[in-house]
């Protein structure tokens, strides 16, 4: 059972509360959290106020008194400090007044969040989990804390009447973006990247259009994102959270621990390996903001079943899709459907949409009804020094300041990554296995058509840098050393970097052809994260190995290219397969 249910709250009465919604609602956050913020400042009968507390190390103005609640929004980390500086906690922990915070991605920190939620003395918490879940997250967490159900999102005002084409006018038939969510969240937090994978290979052996995507690259924002939308005639799914609750943080540690040991090892070995244990130990499986977004834009779903927290059924709102793809060929069938499918979205927006029953609007009157029951009227009439703690933040936090900070980061990374392209071009060009691998990929490389230049630029400037540090050419860092070994079984070339020189000699395992190789990993994390490499007069710069896990890199376009091209790839490699003289 849910915990302290509102339902049972006695109600207070009264008239209108006064509000401080503590939150992130910088432009540059997703269209859904603004529009989550917004409906709240905007829609509820409440007087709500915002005052966004990231970067602000103090405010020496800001009166919480002349509040009757201080809500906390799911954008503010409550964990971090950047978010949420000392001397602001100290004024909400002093505060006696209601206290809330609203939470999503409840399946990490679960234990640090939990104890910052006490140490503030929020006593309700807004929280998307379903009720099976909430008693494992939050049972023994927060004693004594009412636990009000939300959604993750709902549907937009913004989209209540953008222009949207029936099905048979629209240029795609699937579209979809999704990503790549770390493996530690179990099989739920895995399937928002494989339903795409899984949906493009079998429709290649279709006539179907698809813009189907998982990538970061991939990804699309703003008005851009709405257009994108509307132009399939469906859009896939999955529920939204995880099949695994990571409470203390140490199941990402032993997952990241078994990948560097295992690099090559695939989802399955590694849930086999570590996760079974925890696979469904808290399952969070609700829907998603995008299911509203699609509905209001008279988009089809085409979903993994499940509960989609009572919003979509499967067959009335949505195309069901099996997980194993067993009913591929009769969701093909549908969505060629064009009668069929118009019928099926405009059932879905009249449902869902049109009856006002998932509206933002139905959102704020939700929150409404909460402080309503939980909060006295305590405060004055009118709040003097509010707008001048916004100001405060205003030249402690300039927004102009942000957006040039954000700007500048953003240009900044550009240039480093074009700046690392050039020196990759560079690297390459000046070593002549280097420039004869990639000179024949560039003169055939349909034999290689899954190779994406960026990517196989990488994994050169990697091997680059592994060559000239196998020589004593990096002339930065510390010196190391790249010892080979060749796993038969997986096929695997594993080079793994050992600090300062060894005392040389043959390779001790056997050496293998480039026609065996089908795995190539670089594990430097003996050594670091990162190999710095000096650059002629310029500065050392440090080039990143693997992120998930860090310091170990998989080179994927290489694998491909030593399948493509075995001559000119074993002459890359065959420096490697060997240690230098002493």
């Amino acid at each position: 059972m849910r915990p302290n249910r509102a339902a049972v709250w006695p109600p207070r009465g009264g008239g209108r509360l006064s509000v401080l919604l503590l939150c992130d609602d910088d432009r540059s956050q997703a269209a859904t959290t603004l529009d989550h913020i917004d409906a709240l400042r905007r829609l509820s009968r409440h007087r709500v106020r915002t005052l966004n507390p990231v970067g602000l190390s103090r405010s020496a103005l800001l009166d919480l008194s002349e509040f009757d609640a201080v809500v906390v929004h799911y954008s503010v980390v409550v964990v971090l400090d950047t978010y949420l500086a000392e001397p602001l906690r100290d004024q909400i922990r002093a505060y006696t007044g209601l206290k809330a915070a609203f939470l999503q991605d409840e399946y990490r920190w679960v234990d640090a969040i939990a104890a910052a939620l006490r140490d503030l003395g929020v006593s309700v918490l807004f929280s998307v989990a379903p009720p099976a879940a909430v008693e494992g997250l939050y049972g023994s967490r927060l004693p004594g804390v009412d636990i009000a159900p939300t959604l993750t999102g709902w549907v937009p005002d913004r989209l209540l009447h953008y222009p949207t084409a029936p099905p048979v006018a629209r240029p795609l038939d699937v579209v979809y973006r999704g990503r790549e969510l770390p493996p530690w969240l179990g099989r739920i937090g895995r399937e928002k990247a494989a339903i795409g994978r899984c949906f493009l290979e079998h429709a290649r052996g279709t006539t179907l259009a698809c813009d189907i995507g998982w990538r970061e690259t991939d990804r699309i924002y703003g008005d851009a994102w709405n257009a994108f939308l509307a132009s399939g005639r469906a859009t896939l799914g999955t529920p939204s959270g995880a099949s695994v609750a990571d409470f203390d943080g140490s199941l990402q540690l032993r997952v990241e621990e078994y990948l560097g040991d295992n690099p090559g090892a695939d989802f399955e070995q590694l849930h086999a390996a570590v996760l079974a244990p925890f696979e469904g130990n808290v399952v969070i499986d609700v829907v998603s903001p995008r299911i509203f977004e699609a509905a209001a834009l008279r988009t089809a779903l085409v979903l993994f079943p499940g509960e989609y927290s009572g919003v979509v059924r499967a067959g009335e709102h949505y195309i069901p899709l099996e997980r194993d793809f067993s009913n591929f060929d009769s969701v093909v069938e549908q969505l060629r459907d064009f009668v069929g499918l118009r019928a099926l979205t405009e059932r879905t927006h009249a449902d869902v949409v049109a009856s006002r029953r998932y509206s933002e609007h139905r959102f704020a009157e939700e929150f409404d009804r909460v402080l309503d029951v939980r909060a006295d009227r305590r405060a004055r009439g009118v709040a003097i020094a509010y707008p001048l703690a916004r100001a405060e933040r205003a030249v402690r936090v300039p927004a102009s300041t942000v957006r040039a900070r954000l700007g500048a980061t953003r240009a900044w990374r550009s240039a480093r990554a074009a700046v690392k392209g050039g020196l990759a071009v560079g690297l390459v060009l000046g070593d002549p296995p280097l420039r004869h691998l990639l000179a024949a990929y560039v003169r055939h490389r349909r034999r290689a058509p899954t190779v994406r230049s960026r990517a196989l630029l990488n994994d050169l400037l990697k091997l680059g840098l592994a060559r000239r540090a196998q020589a004593g050419e990096l002339a930065a860092g510390p010196a190391f050393e790249l010892e080979p070994s060749f796993d038969e079984g997986r096929r695997r070339l594993t080079l793994h970097s050992r600090a300062g020189r060894t005392d040389g000699g043959a390779h001790g395992g056997r050496r293998a052809s480039a026609a065996e190789i089908r795995e190539i990993v670089w594990r430097h994390v003996d050594v670091g994260e990162t190999v710095p490499w000096r650059i002629a007069r310029l500065k050392t710069i440090a080039i990143e190995l693997g992120a998930r896990p860090a310091g170990i890199h998989r080179f994927e376009a290489l694998e491909a290219l030593v399948r493509a091209f075995p001559e000119e790839a074993y002459e890359a490699l065959e420096p490697l397969l060997r240690r230098s003289s002493p």
